[in-house]
């Protein structure tokens, strides 16, 4: 909770740098709550072509039942 909640309250103040850097740990502390929405903006931070991105977008598209879209 208070991960979340901390990086729910920096996240539009600090800069795109500061996000790509808070994104991984940001991105597990929503997933872990539930918290949809803010795993997918987090997860936006994530580039596509590395483990972490791949695994989150994964993540968030069995959530919405896009099998499809998890197995690339």
């Amino acid at each position: 909770g208070q991960l979340h909640q901390q990086c729910c309250e920096e996240w539009t103040l600090v800069s795109e740098e500061t996000q790509a850097k808070m994104a991984r740990m940001a991105a597990a502390a929503a997933w872990g709550l539930g918290h949809w929405d803010s795993m997918e903006e987090y997860t936006c931070m994530i580039p596509r072509d590395t483990h972490d991105g791949a695994f989150y977008r994964a993540v968030l598209a069995l959530h919405q039942d896009l099998f499809s879209l998890a197995q690339q």
